[in-house]
């Protein structure tokens, strides 16, 4: 009887060490990061049509003081836990994104950007649009609109 016991404590444990290496594999998987540079004006004109009509509707109403909207650049990243990736953008200068890993169901990622004394951390949910905005540019500001899949 402590023969077959045994044999099944030793089998249950390989089942179990064998599925914890598959979650911890999983868990490890890059994370996509999609990022918008946009700059928002409050010169009254058209919203820039390369801009998506959900992703301009939300823009209007987050920055509603701003009455045009216009892509600068996109961006497509892959993020590791731990590792940097850097947003080139029209300040001559780079954003840079370090992802944290993620904690329940929200990422955890550092936006700094030197030349302009920007340091954060950022919590976002997956495939949920945010911004961050502020840096002035042009007679108005550049948002960054952060997309995680």
């Amino acid at each position: 009887m402590s023969i077959s016991r045994s044999i099944m404590a030793s089998l249950f444990c390989f089942v179990a060490a064998s599925f914890v290496g598959v979650v911890s594999v999983q868990a490890k998987k890059p994370v996509e990061l999609r990022v918008a540079v946009v700059h928002a004006s409050k010169v009254a004109s058209k919203t820039d049509r390369k801009i998506s009509k959900r992703m301009a509707k939300s823009l209007g109403a987050v920055f509603g003081q701003y009455k045009s909207f216009r892509l600068l650049s996109k961006d497509v990243q892959k993020l590791q836990a731990g590792k940097t990736v850097k947003i080139p953008l029209p300040v001559k200068t780079d954003a840079i994104i370090k992802y944290n890993g993620q904690e329940k169901k929200k990422h955890k990622l550092t936006l700094s950007i030197p030349k302009h004394k920007v340091k954060m951390k950022l919590s976002a949910p997956s495939k949920k649009l945010f911004y961050q905005a502020g840096i002035r540019y042009k007679k108005g500001i550049l948002v960054l609109a952060f997309y995680l899949k």
